[in-house]
């Protein structure tokens, strides 16, 4: 079993704050993608809306104010799904400040921001265009003075509204009204109108309907109950007021965000400081201060119900979504008392706007939630400020719930360095170790690998860890072998650092060879990869690449040493310890004497690869090696001792033909000698196994394929069934069938399986190829791949290996391995197709225990910019013992349940089937081709049944015999 970790070292970027890029852990039990994080520098950085996208992450809006000089602009951050930042982009002028209020996401991908702009105190609503990386495509400032631009929504034209008001909020003693301004597509302004009444009117949010009418929410101190009222505009497509209602009491009552209900009424959340009456119902509390509220108005604006939700000391309400269930999910501020620091808020309620939690998040400064998102499958996300955390002053504050509000903040942190002067500390000269994987066990499972610098960092909910080192290698012995912590509180932090030794002088080079595809007549790339995971420089190291004999090489990036064909030698000079590196051989696969479906492996090694180990005490010393020949219409296979001792006890092996076990037995060799089996297949692919002896050094287990052996044409897709001898890490064996076209954007399982079920052996490792192809009309500039990995499978193992572009790697919470391919560049397929294409490959074995019939399923799902994902279609493995068919003496072929005979097998015209028992009833015999597609199907009585050929074309078949649709055996038949 290979224990390698990656070789591709991941890179991020490490902040000092109490939360980091998140490199996060597994097994969250309900609590999957649940994190806070914050957004900034030393500056003053502020969120007021944000979205969710269809690669699953989200963007935000707000503003980031220059602290030396105040200058302010809008900020536009975009994250990933775990809350990594992706990009972010600062827009606006430096003679002027402009902050960003809200934003929608346009249809061609990009963004459009509605604001205000400042400029010699002159204030202007601001919209702003951008694409999907937040690149400014234009910007345009209203022809109106002194308004603030607070929401923008797309109109059905195509173009956008803004809308807000005028000076400072709550100035009662001022005629401000409500402004609403309409562009076209391009920016260019279509018209601009003022709604309310003699004294001050604010709004804050609108909605436009599928006709165009907008719906403008804000507040009044014009009209209403007295004081500032909760007020709804409704106009028409040019901006005729239609109606208007208000809603409050006698004190301050403002609405601050209105969200369509998928009945077609609204709700909305704000600020009251009344004690409300609304239709009948009373909130049982007493309403004292600032209370938020929900309120459900129908598409004519009358009230529906209103709630009140009094907390421990005054709250606002900023936003309100609907939930999935037709509940709301309510993001504001909440005090303890009128001079306490705010906290963010989240309030639950069911569909009547009854509570049902509430949960507050943040620290001791100061932290509100402006936005609030639901999340369609549970959990949610809100977006404001924090001056709690951060970079200081204030930050951008993101925090993604599950579907109680549960958040994790606290981190697991530390650095893993090599301790050359062996004192167990950190000191100068010390050398951080990339790339190795963290554990850390406790009521949950978490994992993080260390970054360029050495760091580690978990985000892990409160409670006991011990944390411990997964070593690449015996070569390598840490201090500790791991170390007890405790997260006491929300947002501690706990910070661990792990001193590793040499446990031997060696280098541990590892290799690993690639290609998406092979193409008869093509130029096929490979890519090699290596590293060194030892403890010292391997010296003068080499890779020998062995190609297929029907391959040859055109060109590669890396110069030849020389050839002894079919090797070629390729020098990698000094290899330091963590170091790694690519090359890239550019083949042409024969055209004239190969065919599509053929098998072709091509084969790495790198040297040194000694194995600089204690040495087993069972082992005997023996190393037995295969060798295969075929000789005109024979077969010639050759096990040989190489080891420096004879075998002190007989070894077992096997021969396949196809996918039939022909023989088995065991060997007893000396040192130095061979032993010979000879066969004569007929179109058959022959394989032959070998077992090590007890003790062997590394994970060798010896096997040989030979396909196409003395008969033409001859069966394929056999070789790929059966895992290859490359479990050693200085070694890779790459097998594939030559295509000639595939369905982009997939995922394949090395080994292929045996028969229509996959059987691999719970020892098995795989190794996974995930394929990507960029169909869409332009250029891909980041490919991202989030691959969740099947609970069966070990992830302490994985291994990610080659690929087309160079990549960063980690592992995410909830079993999720991420590769990133950022600045790939990839063209179009219309573009360039065959520059189009993309792979990356990685090895994980299975968790000890997997069961005989259970199944791996595993897929993928690929981030093309910032797309909705493309998910693979799902490899398929079910893991079995003994499931080989075997070939008797006479030539008759039964199932390893041994419960029938075929006979004679292959044949021309006719063969019997004969069943151990008589079946009780009529018997039904079902004949599938190789790709499981029923083909023939007749009844039978008695315990045999006379199989004739009927025309069918020659080729290997899969049956079965059922009574009552229940399996009473299973078999393949070859027809000549």
């Amino acid at each position: 079993m290979r224990t390698t970790l990656p070789p591709i070292l991941a890179s991020y970027l490490f902040r000092s704050c109490w939360i980091l890029v998140l490199i996060l852990g597994l097994s969250l039990s309900g609590l999957a993608q649940v994190w806070e994080q914050t957004y900034g520098v030393n500056g003053i950085e502020s969120a007021r809306d944000v979205h969710h996208t269809p690669d699953g992450g989200f963007i935000m809006v707000g503003s980031s104010t220059n602290y030396s000089t105040g200058n302010k602009d809008v900020l536009l951050i975009k994250n990933d799904v775990d809350g990594v930042e992706l990009w972010s982009s600062r827009l606006g002028l430096s003679v002027t400040d402009e902050t960003g209020s809200s934003l929608k996401r346009t249809p061609d991908g990009g963004y459009i921001v509605g604001g205000t702009q400042v400029i010699n105190g002159i204030s202007k609503m601001y919209l702003t265009k951008t694409d999907a990386f937040g690149v400014k495509e234009w910007a345009v400032t209203s022809s109106q003075d002194s308004v603030m631009g607070e929401s923008v929504d797309l109109t059905p034209d195509g173009g956008y509204i803004v809308v807000g008001s005028q000076d400072n909020l709550y100035d009662d003693n001022q005629g401000d009204d409500i402004f609403a301004w309409k562009v076209d597509a391009n920016g260019y302004e279509q018209w601009i109108n003022s709604y309310g009444g003699e004294f001050s009117d604010k709004a804050f949010d609108v909605h436009v309907d599928t006709e165009g009418s907008l719906y403008i929410l804000g507040t009044t101190y014009s009209f209403g109950n007295g004081g500032f009222d909760i007020y709804l505009v409704k106009t028409d497509f040019g901006g005729t007021e239609l109606w208007s209602h208000t809603y409050g009491g006698e004190f301050t009552d403002i609405g601050h965000s209105l969200s369509l209900c998928s009945d077609s009424s609204f709700i909305i959340t704000g600020v009251t400081n009344s004690n409300l009456i609304l239709d009948g119902r009373v909130n049982a509390a007493e309403l004292t201060g600032e209370n938020a509220f929900l309120m459900k108005v129908d598409m004519d604006g009358n009230s529906e119900w209103l709630d009140v939700y009094p907390l421990d000391g005054p709250q606002k309400g900023w936003d309100v979504q609907q939930t999935a269930d037709g509940g709301f999910i309510l993001t504001g501020e909440t005090r303890e008392t009128e001079v306490s620091d705010r906290d963010l808020m989240l309030i639950r309620t069911d569909y009547r706007g009854v509570m049902q939690w509430n949960r507050t998040y943040g620290g001791s400064t100061g932290d509100v939630g402006y936005a609030v998102w639901a999340d369609p499958n549970g959990g949610f996300a809100a977006a404001g400020e924090t001056w709690s955390f951060g970079n200081g002053n204030s930050d951008v504050y993101l925090i993604r719930t599950d579907s109680l509000g549960n958040t994790l903040s606290s981190l697991l942190t530390g650095n893993v360095f090599n301790d050359l002067d062996l004192d167990c500390s950190s000191s100068t000269g010390d050398q951080n170790i990339p790339g190795w994987l963290v554990h850390a066990s406790g009521a949950n499972s978490y994992y993080a690998t260390t970054d360029s610098l050495g760091n580690y960092a978990i985000l892990a909910d409160t409670g006991s860890y011990t944390i411990n080192l997964v070593l690449p290698n015996e070569y390598w012995l840490p201090c500790q072998d791991s170390i007890s912590v405790q997260l006491t509180s929300a947002h501690d932090t706990v910070w661990t650092d792990f001193a590793v030794q040499a446990e031997a002088d060696c280098p541990a080079l590892t290799i690993d060879i690639s290609t998406p595809f092979l193409r008869r007549c093509s130029t096929n790339t490979y890519t090699v990869q290596y590293c060194n995971m030892g403890s010292v420089t391997a010296v003068d190291a080499i890779a020998d690449v062995t190609l297929d004999p029907y391959i040859t090489i055109d060109s590669s990036s890396l110069p030849l040493a020389h050839d002894r064909l079919p090797q070629h030698f390729f020098p990698l000079g000094d290899v330091a310890p963590f170091e790694c590196g690519t090359f890239y051989i550019y083949t042409t696969l024969d055209c004239d004497s190969t065919f599509t479906g053929q098998t072709h492996c091509t084969e790495a090694h790198i040297y040194p690869d000694t194995l600089c180990q204690f040495t087993d005490s069972l082992w005997d010393g023996s190393s037995v090696v295969l060798d295969a020949a075929c000789q005109g219409d024979s077969l010639v296979f050759t096990a040989r001792n190489v080891g420096d001792s004879s075998m002190s006890i007989p070894s077992g092996f096997v021969i396949i033909e196809d996918d039939l076990m022909l023989r088995n037995g065991n060997i007893l060799l000396p040192s130095g000698e061979d032993t010979s089996f000879v066969f004569f297949p007929n179109g058959q692919t022959m394989r032959m196994e070998a077992n090590q002896s007890d003790g062997h050094p590394g994970f060798s287990y010896p096997s040989i394929a030979v396909e196409g052996c003395g008969y033409q044409p001859y069966n394929t897709g056999y070789v790929i069934q059966f895992p290859q001898n490359d479990a050693d890490p200085f070694l890779d064996i790459d097998c594939r069938e030559s295509i000639s076209s595939f369905d982009p954007n997939d995922k394949l399982g090395f080994p292929k399986g045996y028969g229509d079920e996959n059987y691999i052996r719970p020892e098995t490792e795989i190794e996974y190829l995930i394929r990507f192809q960029n169909t869409g009309t332009d250029t891909a500039f980041r490919v991202a791949i989030r691959d969740t990995l099947s609970h069966m499978l070990d992830i302490e193992t994985v291994s990610p290996g080659a690929s087309s572009h160079p990549y960063t790697f980690e592992i995410r919470k909830g079993n999720i391995l991420q590769f990133v391919f950022n600045n790939i560049f990839l063209p179009d397929s219309t573009t360039n197709e065959a520059e189009s294409h993309g792979f990356v490959k990685f090895r994980i074995a299975q968790r000890p225990g997997n069961q005989h019939g259970e199944k791996i399923f595993n897929s993928a799902a690929i981030y093309f910019d910032f797309n909705a994902p493309i998910i693979t279609p799902p490899t398929e493995h079910t893991i079995g013992i003994n499931f080989i068919l075997l070939a008797n003496e006479e030539g008759a072929n039964i199932n390893a349940s041994n419960n029938l005979k075929i006979f004679p097998n292959p044949f021309e015209t006719e063969a019997t089937i004969e069943l151990t028992d008589n079946p009780r009833g009529q018997a039904t015999f079902n004949l599938y081709n190789l790709t499981g597609r029923l083909i023939q199907r007749e009844q039978f009585f008695g315990k045999q049944y006379q199989f004739k050929r009927k025309g069918l074309p020659a080729g290997a078949y899969f049956f079965e015999i059922t009574v009552n649709e229940q399996q009473l055996g299973r078999g393949k038949i070859v027809l000549k």
